[in-house]
């Protein structure tokens, strides 16, 4: 399973706004879009599909754009009794869009997930 949380200066363009959560949803992603200033997705599935997921976006074309924090987790073999679905963040969510004055629910949103310190190193912000 990967996490990707991605930075953007800002995310205004319909169109881009269209494609961040379309994409996700194809890819069975979960997580959020924020857009405004700045824009933030957070997103989480497997591997191999934020990775797809991380390659669309780039593709669009930006004024900044970078992936401010990562991580991967190998996925539980059948034998050992964890599911899957006990290590995703976004339990029973699809991907969603906030509205852009988001960011503070964006944040609790990732504090209860236990992705806060992610959520803020895509602000720059350390503890």
């Amino acid at each position: 399973m990967g996490v990707r949380v991605i930075w953007f200066h800002h995310i205004k363009s319909p169109t881009k706004r269209s494609h961040i959560v379309n994409w996700a949803r194809e890819l069975g992603l979960r997580g959020f879009s924020k857009p405004g200033y700045p824009g933030i997705v957070i997103c989480e599935g497997s591997e191999e599909d934020v990775v797809e997921y991380v390659s669309r976006l780039r593709h669009l074309k930006w004024k900044a754009m970078q992936v401010r924090a990562e991580t991967t987790t190998p996925l539980a073999t059948p034998n050992d009794g964890e599911q899957p679905s006990d290590i995703w963040h976004f339990n029973d969510r699809e991907f969603l869009e906030l509205g852009e004055n988001g960011l503070s629910e964006l944040a609790t949103l990732c504090r209860e997930a236990g992705l806060e310190e992610m959520f803020l190193s895509a602000l720059k912000i350390s503890r």
